[in-house]
């Protein structure tokens, strides 16, 4: 069935009232500049768009307008990993560095296995130099598959292990066996001349824009752009359906890894866990699987239920953006607060 896709409208412009003034106000009232949301069941998507992708130049966010993901890229990147597990061509429980030898790693460093890595294991910090870097050393602070500890390097170090396996770049193969098949035209792990138009420009506490981001260098940790339908697509199709997955790869993907013990504001570290590069939250309503992204001034969530086949995707370009989570969901799916908002010690809704 195709989806039915709810009217695209920037909110509080001459269109008229928007088709959920309701979700148009969560965001005006957190200072929200533009967003794209989804919300997916089976049989029907119903997806806004509200907004200005620049509030400098006031261009209002459309369906293809190019959101930054963030760290929602790691779940992405996460789905081609399985598939070369399932080729035979990469072991979960190996080490990196005995298909790639890296020259950042310590001796404990080398033990890290793609398992460690997905399910935020391996000890290293989130990130030791800059972003995306190749170049700062990395050493555990724990033995790797000891304990929880959120790091973009460990998504590095196996960006770089499945490129040498593959020997082409993660981006081409994202493009060719993701994108590609899923239909996702706008999405991309690097800057394309003719998405330039489409991006949006994050905004600061205050609504001021910045510049675009143009990631010439993909990485696997946070430099996907996308936009809300594209994205919802992946989850449906890769997340729930296991498309392109082994039923024993797609079941992995979405089973506990971690405790996800450690984090700061972990306060429902008995209901939140980590699978293969997705957060996991067990509810009264079934268990979802989730992720957040923080780019600074460009924020992205989503939630899914594998077992109800739905889905919420939102995406930001506001460094305020993750404030309205709590109520996006609550006015889309009337359920109780997620603890994994808890978990990231985000700021809870009103409730009725």
């Amino acid at each position: 069935m195709e989806d039915s896709l709810g009217r695209f409208a920037p909110y509080g412009d001459a269109a008229g009232p928007h088709p959920d003034a309701a979700l148009a106000a969560i965001l005006a009232r957190h200072g929200v500049p533009g967003a794209q949301i989804v919300h997916s069941r089976p049989g029907s998507t119903d997806a806004f768009a509200f907004g200005v992708r620049d509030a400098g130049t006031g261009d209002p966010v459309t369906p293809r307008t190019r959101f930054e993901a963030a760290s929602l890229t790691k779940v992405v990147a996460a789905y081609l990993v399985l598939r070369r597990v399932d080729a035979g061509r990469l072991d979960l429980d190996e080490t990196l560095h005995s298909r790639h030898p890296s020259p950042r790693t310590d001796a404990r460093a080398r033990r890290i296995t793609a398992r460690h890595v997905l399910a935020h294991t391996t000890g290293l910090p989130d990130w030791a130099g800059d972003p995306g870097s190749d170049e700062a050393p990395l050493t555990p602070a724990w033995e790797p598959g000891e304990r929880f500890g959120y790091s973009g390097d460990g998504f590095q170090v196996l960006q770089r292990t499945v490129e040498a396996i593959d020997g082409r770049p993660f981006a081409r193969s994202l493009a060719e066996e993701v994108f590609g098949p899923f239909g996702m035209a706008d999405t991309s792990l690097v800057f394309r001349l003719p998405d330039a138009a489409h991006l949006v420009a994050g905004h600061d506490r205050a609504g001021r824009p910045g510049i675009p981001s143009r990631y010439t260098r993909g990485s696997i940790a946070y430099t996907l752009t996308t936009t809300a339908t594209d994205y919802d697509r992946f989850v449906r199709r890769a997340l729930l359906g296991g498309e392109g997955l082994s039923p024993a790869a797609h079941a992995a993907w979405l089973a506990p890894a971690s405790d996800a013990r450690g984090w700061p504001a972990a306060a429902a570290a008995d209901t939140v866990s980590w699978g293969l590069g997705v957060g996991l939250e067990h509810r009264a309503d079934g268990d979802w699987a989730w992720h957040w992204g923080d780019n600074g001034i460009r924020t992205a969530f989503f939630a899914a239920s594998p077992a109800r086949g739905e889905a919420v995707g939102m995406f930001f370009n506001s460094s305020e953006g993750l404030r309205a989570v709590d109520a996006v969901l609550h006015r889309l799916l009337g359920a109780p607060r997620f603890a994994a908002l808890d978990w990231l010690g985000l700021p809870a809704a009103p409730r009725p």
